[in-house]
């Protein structure tokens, strides 16, 4: 082919594309006129002089060079029930001089349209999260990205996709279940079925019965002996089956199967097996709460009184029949295998062990009640992983914290649909997956790794909705040094924080999250490596000095972009980075000024990560790890302002987390515990006694966190869960607020707060009594404990420890036990809170007297202490000088 270039606009360019006959033409910038557009055409002809139709490209020139913009757009299919994610990757310019950040506005809009006023959703981050549902099925949509920096004119960039309709959902609730032939209202519910593109549906029941699976007819109505084609169950989606009218011999399985029926001919069916008995059976059944590769959680529903029904349940399946494999799954299970409620928490390990892929494993409940058994059960079934597929590296070798590597993932399939990617690294040799540094979940199959120097492997990991994870191969790369080996700590500080503005300006998020792990993951390295080995570079990073300024500016850099662009799935990432960069083996290394940053990060990650619905035992132990090290760098701080805003970041992402995982949780599952250095934390869920009080009994924990019991009565609201923290000691007991005597504890009553002007709060909403610590407290101490003197119950609010609205009670035990245990009431006009008890009595002379005590009373008058005294003991101000009353 041969090509002829022209240029209608310009006579200049005209001339010189007269003499290009390839499939390339080089334009010269300065040959364009600024701002003006330049209509460049190119038509190819063959050689026996066929010609292609004309193709137009228009170049306009800039005075200062846009932003190179590439829109990353997941592949299909697009639901519109399922949350999509779009991102942008930027570069500058090689001749940009601009250095001011990087502006993204989004927006989608229906059709063709590319004006925003017509925009359905829109962004303004360097990604665009957009929520399930937000969107219509079946619609065409054009995504458009305006990009600018500074005053440069904007990049415009645009790409067009069509949601897809979404797969029906047919469930039937509660399980397989063992049924009496008699009974006249079996209720089927099947309520749950439904259209995630939120379109109407209709259902349809169907019977089948036989003696085996594999010889099912349909069902047969015992006095007319006719087939029953169909079932007519109530619009809600229940359905009450009279097996008594049914032709049925003994030990018949009768199948029903809902089938729902929806816009498009999409259908979906779902079906319930009922095992037949001559003998009464105990109504009982399965409610799947949670069904997840971190979190499997059932309730029993039983037709029968709590405390005289006894419970048994178990996971069955090939595999799990040895005492290793029940050993396992003891550890898994958090509520035992008698209660209520079945919770297992499955780690990666013990789950890849005992469950496996594409095979089906049940979860069976046994009950008695009476004299009468019930038996049901669920399938439990871990998807096929992803599979199929390949992930490859662009090149083997770049510029540290300069120049991508690319990794690409192609071809993966899986079961369980919308596919998710993480990319992480490992430096060094050998490849150990614990160790690596991981992205966030995306949906995007590709990211750019920019790392700091050093050999790497890199390997990819493909998720699918249930959970299930595929490594791909690992790959071995290399980031080259740009700085000499010789270079100062200047140099070398200033060309990383070059390294780490740019990632900033672009506001590549990903990428400077896992190069700040890929810097401290060195530098700890290299801490004491470098006091053996001697080399500069080495000797540098083990500087604390050096550590500290490096800390200091990755925490910063992620207060911009990180910060601003934080969504729920990212917040994994950031809370796993202010980890590692809050953490250092000593004070010196972290001030509080980068405890204040860290914090910072902490809070915005935690407010994201608590909106997750997976929200995770890790989650929670990767936040408490941030609150352990920022509270751990707050004690070096002699300045009272600057630690009390590091605790009190801390406290605020202490109550995000801890309440997120609580409302995760069912009543009769085990407390989790994180027990750290400087922070321990324990939740649970408190499960309601009556309509007005919870009960809460703990026990002594690890590290010694609790060590009594906990008793909330409450009005009305509902109780989500109880938390109790402990910071370290002298945490408190420094700010003014008093010396806390319930060593160390916090106790947090989460409950759901309702709305304020329809169930405004009057009077006592919220009484707590919680265990104090009197031990080493002298006589006269005790007696002032039992009177209520200087005794205050304190509720965190607003930021700070205060007594305002809480009315408090002492209650001293007079048993003559050494560890008699005593308590404190505290009655507040709030729904929810922290508490802590302080007791101060100010140091007095104990004189005794001849006759006992009936009565003590205080009051406050100055600085003097005036006490009506009846009894054996006169209390004494120690100043000003001694009075005797």
């Amino acid at each position: 082919l041969t090509f002829t270039w022209r240029c209608p606009s310009s006579e200049a360019i005209d001339l010189l594309l007269a003499s290009v006959s390839g499939n390339e033409a080089i334009v010269p910038g300065s040959l364009l006129a600024l701002g003006e557009p330049t209509l460049i055409t190119v038509v190819a002809s063959t050689f026996l002089g066929a010609q292609s139709s004309p193709v137009e490209h228009q170049v306009i020139a800039r005075a200062v060079p846009p932003p190179l913009v590439t829109l990353d757009v997941p592949p299909p299919p697009y639901l519109a029930s399922a949350p999509l994610f779009f991102s942008a990757t930027c570069r500058f310019s090689v001749c940009s001089q601009d250095a001011s950040a990087l502006t993204f506005n989004w927006f989608i809009s229906e059709g063709d349209a590319l004006d925003p006023a017509l925009a359905v959703f829109t962004g303004s981050q360097v990604a665009l999260d957009v929520p399930a549902g937000t969107l219509a099925a079946g619609t065409r949509y054009q995504l458009t990205l305006i990009t600018s920096q500074g005053e440069g004119l904007p990049v415009r960039s645009s790409r067009s996709f069509t949601t897809g309709h979404s797969a029906l959902v047919a469930a039937i609730e509660g399980g397989d279940r063992t049924v009496w032939a008699q009974d006249t209202a079996v209720l089927l519910d099947a309520s749950a079925s439904h259209d995630p593109d939120s379109q109407p549906v209709s259902l349809e029941w169907a019977c089948a019965s036989g003696q085996d699976e594999t010889q099912l007819q349909a069902c047969r109505d015992q006095s007319s002996d006719l087939q029953l084609t169909a079932l007519t169950g109530e619009p809600s989606g229940v359905l009450s089956l009279d097996l008594s009218s049914l032709l049925l011999r003994a030990s018949d399985l009768v199948v029903l199967t809902a089938t729902v029926r929806g816009t498009l001919g999409r259908f979906a069916e779902a079906s319930v097996t009922l095992h037949v008995s001559d003998a009464p059976a105990l109504a009982a059944t399965i409610e799947i709460v949670a069904m997840s590769s971190t979190r499997i959680a059932c309730k029993a529903n039983v037709d029968s009184p709590p405390g005289q029904t006894a419970l048994a349940w178990s996971v069955s399946g090939p595999g799990l029949d040895t005492a290793a494999a029940q050993s396992a799954l003891d550890a898994m299970a958090r509520t035992g295998w008698e209660k209520r409620q079945l919770v297992l928490i499955p780690s990666v390990e013990a789950s890849a062990a005992l469950f496996v892929p594409g095979v089906d494993y049940h979860v069976k409940l046994h009950a008695r009640a009476g004299g009468v058994e019930g038996e049901s059960q669920s399938l439990l079934r871990v998807p096929l992983p992803p599979t199929g597929g390949v992930c490859t590296v662009s090149r083997a070798t770049a510029a540290a914290l300069v120049e991508d590597l690319e990794v690409t993932c192609q071809e993966w399939r899986a079961e369980s649909l919308p596919l998710q990617y993480r990319f992480g690294f490992v430096e060094g040799d050998v490849w150990d997956p614990s160790a690596a540094e991981w992205t966030s979940e995306r949906y995007l199959s590709r990211f750019k790794m920019r790392l700091d120097e050093g050999k790497y492997q890199v390997a990819a990991q493909v998720m699918d909705a249930y959970g299930g994870a595929t490594q791909s191969a690992v790959m071995s790369v290399e980031f080259e040094a740009t700085t000499s080996e010789s270079a100062s700590e200047d140099e070398a500080a200033s060309a990383m924080d070059r390294a780490f503005e740019s990632l900033d300006r672009l506001g590549s998020t990903a990428q400077l999250l896992q190069a700040a792990g890929s810097v401290m993951k060195r530098l700890n390295k290299d801490s004491d490596a470098g006091r053996s080995t001697g080399g500069a570079r080495k000797l540098l990073a083990s500087s604390a000095a050096y550590r500290m300024r490096v800390r200091r500016m990755l925490l910063r850099g992620m207060q911009g972009s990180v910060n601003a662009s934080l969504s729920p799935k990212s917040s994994g990432a950031v809370l796993t980075t202010t980890a590692a960069l809050s953490s250092a083996s000593s004070i010196g290394e972290l001030t509080p000024g980068v405890g204040e940053q860290s914090v910072q990060s902490l809070e915005r990650a935690a407010s994201m990560a608590v909106q997750q619905p997976t929200f995770s035992e890790q989650d929670l132990q990767s936040a408490m790890t941030v609150c352990n090290a920022v509270l751990f760098a707050s004690r070096g701080e002699s300045e009272p302002y600057m630690r009390d805003r590091v605790v009190k970041g801390a406290m605020r992402a202490l109550q995000l987390v801890t309440a997120a995982y609580a409302r995760l949780m069912l009543e009769e599952e085990q407390p989790v515990q994180v027990v750290l250095e400087n922070v321990a934390v324990e939740v649970r869920k408190a499960v309601p006694g009556d309509n007005s009080t919870v009960v809460v009994q703990t026990e002594a924990a690890a590290g010694g966190l609790l060590s009594a019991g906990l008793h909330v009565p409450v009005r009305s609201e509902e109780v989500v869960g109880v938390v109790q923290a402990r910071l370290f000691e002298d945490v408190w007991d420094r700010d003014g607020a008093g010396t806390t005597i319930t060593s160390g504890v916090v106790g947090v009553i989460l409950v759901e707060e309702p709305d304020e002007d329809r169930l405004p709060c009057h009077g006592v909403c919220l009484s707590v009594t919680v265990p104090v610590d009197l031990s080493d407290r002298e006589a006269w101490e005790l007696e002032a404990f039992r009177h209520g003197l200087a005794v205050e119950c304190l509720r965190w609010q607003s930021d700070e420890w205060s007594s305002e609205g809480c009315v408090t009670w002492a209650q001293f035990n007079d048993s003559s036990l050494p560890n008699a245990s005593h308590s404190v009431r505290c009655a507040c006009s709030a729904r929810s809170g922290l508490f802590r008890v302080a007791f101060d009595p100010p140091p007095h002379l104990w004189h005794e007297a001849p006759f006992p005590i009936s009565k003590l009373e205080r009051r406050a008058h100055g600085r003097f202490l005036i006490a009506a005294v009846v009894g054996a003991a006169v209390w004494l101000p120690r100043k000003p000088p001694l009075v005797r009353l």
